[in-house]
């Protein structure tokens, strides 16, 4: 379906980045978000982008929520105040961190993406702002004290990377003395940052030290520059798109496992043929 009207109002073209991405890695949802993006912020719709079908909602497809809320906004004349505060955080925080997070690859720049996704929603309403932050503190994983100290220690700042050390130095005593298993409790968020360092208070959190640091911390306590790329890439990956479709490989690899694969989804099928949303969502009981 075309768009209706596919020229903006002033107040319609917002203040956001798109980030500088490689379209040759990008699926036919996320090039559909890219370009759409950079429609409303240009203000103007091609022909061959405004009749392009976003596709159905799937829970397998991620963006075709973010994508049919945009295309909704632009064949709308008088968008509605939600559409309008909807369409704006997809502008400014979801749409740039989706493409930030696809060309992050190490695990160290988890801290970083934690901190841009917190910064990124701060112009929210109150309202609106804590519903963010709740998730956010549920799921905001990076901002575990191990993972921080590790970011720390292979900053390009100095002071921070000294600063993660002697942190990290201070951890393992702790472990020393520790008795129990040292269980993960999500800790306390910072929300007014300024940096990925100070996101946590780390004098307040149950401070272990990074185990795949045990040996390399060390080496580097009396050394002042960064850690090379490569011995970071080498170290650190991180659990990026390339390690879901390995794993997601395994499901096929196999006679057995494709069997199963393939006798799953045949069962999906017959009992749910069309998937538009969670309304119809059906778990069949019956057995493989």
């Amino acid at each position: 379906m075309a768009a209706k009207n596919c020229r903006w109002l002033t107040s319609r073209v917002f203040g956001y980045q798109i980030s500088q991405i490689d379209t040759n890695v990008l699926s036919k949802d996320q090039q559909y978000l890219l370009d759409i993006s950079k429609a409303i912020k240009s203000g103007t719709c091609k022909e061959d982008l405004a009749v392009r079908d976003p596709g159905h909602l799937s829970h397998s497809r991620f963006l075709t929520k973010a994508n049919r809320s945009l295309r909704l906004y632009i064949s709308e004349e008088s968008p509605s105040p939600e559409l309008h505060e909807l369409v704006l955080f997809i502008l400014k925080s979801y749409m740039p961190m989706w493409f930030t997070i696809k060309t992050s690859k190490l695990v160290t720049d988890g801290q970083k993406l934690v901190c841009q996704a917190i910064q990124s929603t701060r112009y929210l309403l109150k309202l609106l702002l804590d519903l963010v932050d709740t998730v956010i503190e549920r799921i905001v994983f990076f901002a575990h004290p191990e993972h921080v100290l590790l970011t720390m220690t292979l900053d390009d700042k100095k002071h921070i990377r000294e600063l993660g050390l002697r942190r990290i130095l201070k951890a393992r005593q702790i472990d020393a003395r520790r008795k129990t298993v040292n269980t993960f409790t999500p800790p306390k968020i910072n929300f007014n940052m300024q940096e990925y360092s100070e996101m946590i208070n780390c004098m307040d959190s149950k401070l272990s030290s990074p185990h795949c640091w045990q040996k390399l911390v060390m080496m580097r306590s009396n050394r002042t520059s960064p850690m090379p790329q490569t011995l970071i890439g080498t170290l650190l990956s991180s659990h990026s798109q390339f390690t879901c479709r390995v794993l997601n490989a395994g499901k096929v690899c196999g006679a057995e496992s494709r069997v199963g694969f393939i006798r799953t989804t045949l069962l999906s099928r017959s009992s749910m043929s069309n998937f538009t949303g969670k309304s119809v969502l059906k778990v069949s009981s019956a057995t493989i």
